[in-house]
């Protein structure tokens, strides 16, 4: 039937005016026969204007109830697509005629990271299949308090986990209270920051080190004070002679970005300082899981839980967006900490929560994580080799123990930062030591292996030789 011959049926009262849908078992009968309505009206089909036929008529015509149709009728009207004329009847709402295509959807996944982008992981490698058949099952009996806000600590059967996990890895010892749940490394530190100090109180940085934590200590109004790192990293005693602090952010286990790891007498030097002038260490665990070369040293959490903050990611060991880390705050702070966390973001997801601490309990992560550095120890060798057969004059190739990137040194001094440019120019994303340091610092790049297959790696070798050759290092 044509639009027009539709239109001058309904007028005349003649025959079935409107076919009946195909009913799907399971669905509310109501909102299938609105949709079909529905459809009939944006689609063009029932034209604005157009009087309806009379509830029993369309009763009849759909083989529904006048309950049914009377309920389709006051959804259509609260949606501006029909309207009740007094003494007349119900028409199409005034609207264009021109029909309404369906909606295009445009696919928006990100572009893939490209070589050597750093703290990428292999995504391709998470066991997806196994965290949907979680999800699934978590969502089939999730209580409806849980869609809430959550506790400022986050949920307490992940807080028990970690609790075991850093235990069994770290070597720290604490509470499932001490644990807090949030979004990110940074908003840890900045959370503990606050915390810890008042605004106008002094921050020890590694140099060159994290911008993010530059950043997320000046968020909580501190002063940032940049203490150069040599292959020994974090030096207490060179940092004290500059200027007093509250807070030392560091990243003992690998630091961030050269790899070095902090020796045993540095960090009694550190924890001796923080107990006699009562300041506190920010202690970021960056990729520690990692570990090439030996086993990951124990946490400054483990050896002073009294004066350390512990802050930790799952980002590199699962992906990004799952946006989950957490910290474990000293014993006498939890109360302080569990407030402040009240008064921010509360930015959290109970239900990721509650799958990720299955994924845990269920030995999953740990299945991952060797995986992971299976394949990543291959690559990072892979790597290695390709950089000093292409680049071996120009560069010196460190390979920390412990992370997702390693280091190329320049061997004849030259500018990191130009050679980045000429890199992105490439389309190969390398990041400059200079970019991460506030003081004068020896150039390199570091670059990323993680996410990327030995075809990417080679490939990525050969343009960011093209890059060298073209700004002549």
């Amino acid at each position: 039937m044509t639009v027009s011959a539709l239109n001058s049926g309904m007028k005349k009262g003649r025959g079935r005016l409107i076919s009946a849908p195909a009913i799907e078992p399971g669905r509310a009968l109501n909102e299938q026969i609105t949709a079909h309505m529905r459809g009939l009206i944006q689609t063009g089909a029932i034209a604005s204007g157009t009087r309806l036929p009379s509830q029993r008529l369309l009763a009849r015509d759909l083989r529904v109830s006048r309950n049914t149709v009377l309920s389709v009728i006051e959804r259509l009207t609260s949606e501006g697509l029909i309207e009740s004329r007094r003494g007349s009847g119900t028409y199409v709402a005034a609207r264009t005629n021109t029909p309404v295509a369906p909606p295009k959807f445009v696919d928006a996944s990100p572009a893939p990271l490209a070589p050597f982008d750093v703290g990428a992981p292999a995504l391709d490698l998470f066991p997806v299949d196994v965290w949907s058949k979680l999800h699934a099952r978590r969502w089939q009996r999730l209580p409806h308090a849980v869609l809430g806000e959550g506790e400022p600590g986050g949920w307490r059967g992940l807080r028990a986990v970690i609790a075991q996990r850093v235990a069994a890895l770290r070597g720290i010892a604490c509470d499932p209270e001490q644990v807090l749940i949030v979004p990110s490394s940074q908003i840890a530190v900045e959370l503990a920051a606050r915390c810890l100090a008042q605004p106008g109180e002094t921050a020890w940085v590694e140099d060159p080190g994290y911008w993010r934590t530059r950043d997320a200590l000046r968020g909580a109004g501190l002063k940032v004070s940049p203490v150069s790192v040599d292959a020994q990293g974090f030096d207490v005693a060179r940092a004290r002679s500059t200027i007093q602090a509250r807070i030392a952010a560091v990243t003992p286990l690998r630091h961030f970005p050269t790899g070095v790891v902090l020796p045993t007498q540095r960090r009694k030097d550190l924890i001796a300082w923080a107990r006699a002038e009562e300041g506190w260490i920010i202690e970021d665990d960056f990729e520690a899981d990692f570990c090439f070369d030996g086993v990951t040293p124990t946490a400054l959490a483990a050896e002073a839980p009294d004066r350390v903050v512990y802050t930790f990611t799952f980002s590199p060991i699962m992906f990004p967006a799952l946006r989950i880390a957490f910290l474990i705050s000293p014993p006498s702070m939890v109360d302080r900490f569990i407030r402040a966390r009240q008064r921010s973001d509360r930015m959290m997801s109970t239900p990721a929560e509650m799958v990720l601490q299955d994924f845990m309990m269920e030995g999953h992560l740990a299945a991952h994580v060797r995986a992971c550095r299976a394949v990543y120890a291959e690559r990072r060798a892979f790597l290695a080799e390709a950089l000093r057969r292409r680049l071996g004059d120009r560069i010196d190739v460190s390979l920390p123990p412990v992370g997702l990137h390693l280091i190329a040194w320049l061997k004849d001094g030259g500018s990191d930062r130009q050679i980045k440019a000429a890199a992105a120019a490439a389309g190969v994303v390398v990041s400059a030591i200079s970019d991460h340091a506030l003081l004068p610092a020896k150039p390199g790049l570091f670059l990323g292996f993680a996410g990327y297959a030995n075809a990417q790696l080679e490939d990525a070798v050969e343009r960011l030789g093209a890059a060298f050759d073209a700004v002549g290092a």
